[in-house]
């Protein structure tokens, strides 16, 4: 049992971290897409207090809608990265599922006792980490 946990837990770090990788690659890709309608909608505001600079409703939507367009880039560039991180596990981690996978392999089983109880362990696939 110790050894299935130490699997799934393995399996559990390395999901978590190409969940990571797909959030900050989904980030990057939409994010910067929703700041774009803030941003047009920012110079469209400008543009309106411009051409009356004397209209104070006009000037505020102006700074709100610019201040909203700022926000908008600034979360969507602060959280994305210029390339998507591709999971790759440490060599110990390498190392400890391929020694699980050694003590569990049922062909390499000393008797039948031990070939049914590795068989078990071998009921649900491993994780793959890569290699």
């Amino acid at each position: 049992m110790e050894t299935r946990l130490v699997e799934e837990e393995l399996g559990l770090a390395g999901l978590r971290l190409e969940l990571a990788a797909f959030e900050r690659q989904y980030l990057e890709t939409v994010g910067l897409r929703y700041a774009e309608p803030d941003e047009v909608r920012a110079k469209i505001a400008e543009l309106l207090a411009r051409r009356d600079p004397a209209d104070p409703k006009a000037q505020k939507m102006a700074r709100v809608a610019r201040a909203q367009a700022e926000e908008s880039r600034t979360g969507a560039t602060d959280l994305a990265t210029p390339s998507p991180f591709r999971f790759s596990p440490a060599p110990a981690f390498k190392t400890l599922y391929r020694e699980v996978a050694r003590r569990i392999h049922p062909d390499l089983a000393l008797d039948d006792a031990d070939r049914t109880k590795r068989e078990r362990f071998g009921t649900h696939a491993p994780p793959q980490c890569g290699s």
